[in-house]
Order: structure tokens, then sequence, then C-alpha cells
């Protein structure tokens, strides 16, 4: 089991796949928070500094640039297939370590995920941040 995280935001609601995406974050990360998409252009929104930034579903307008601006050091995971070469050359250029379906995800949830953590697995279930690697 690796080292908890700190926090992770998902942006987005895709309802068939909620609770097997909640199931794999809450294996990285302690706390878990789910907002729309039309929350990240409110000022009361409380932005905290998240460690990875998950869009669950393709966004209805280009939100990689407001997102790189409020979470500049945060992960970005992109759950969909990107619908143009602009979208995915936006959400690259804002930090996206991930980009395709949700059941690809899925399927190398482990791998993207200790990526973006710097989680370094060592064997079957021991697991630690990079950091602490070179101690």
């Amino acid at each position: 089991m690796p080292a908890a995280m700190e926090s992770v935001l998902v942006i987005g609601t895709d309802a068939e796949n909620e609770a097997s995406l909640a199931s794999i974050l809450f294996r990285f990360f302690n706390r878990l928070v789910r907002i729309d998409e039309s929350c990240l252009y409110t000022r009361a929104f409380p932005w905290d500094d998240y460690d990875v930034v998950v869009v669950s579903i393709a966004p209805k307008t280009d939100i990689f640039p407001l997102m790189h601006e409020r979470f500049p050091r945060a992960k970005l995971i992109c759950l969909f297939d990107p619908p143009s070469e602009q979208t995915e050359f936006s959400a690259r250029r804002a930090g996206a370590v991930f980009l395709g379906s949700f059941e690809r995800f899925r399927a190398l949830s482990k791998e993207i995920l200790a990526a973006a953590t710097r989680v370094v697995y060592a064997g079957n279930s021991t697991a630690f941040r990079k950091d602490e690697a070179s101690r």
C-alpha cells in the first residue's frame, strides 16, 4: 500500500465510473474533493494545494489554462479521449501526465498514479516516495 498523499481534486462527474474512480484514488490519497467544471470559475471555491487534479469527463470549454494557473504544481490526469488536437495540446501544456479513456486509466492506474505522485513500488506491496528512497 503506498504512502497516501494529501488530496486529489476530481473535476466533472462520470456517473458510470464514479465509484470505481473513487476506489482507485483512495488507495493513493487521504482526501478526494469532487467539483463540477463550473466551480473553476468561482472565486469562493477553496483553492487548496492539490497533489493531483483529475478531469473525469471532457470539458465543455478550454479549462486547462485556468487549471494551470490555479493548480501550478498539481499533476493533471485527463480521463477522456481528446476531442481535438487543440484540447490535447492545451491539456498537455497544462501538465497532463495522462490523457486517455477511463478504461485505459483503470488498467494502468497503479503505474500512472505512482508516476504522478512520485511513489516507488518495491515488491508487491511496499511503497515509498522517491524523496524517501535516498535516505
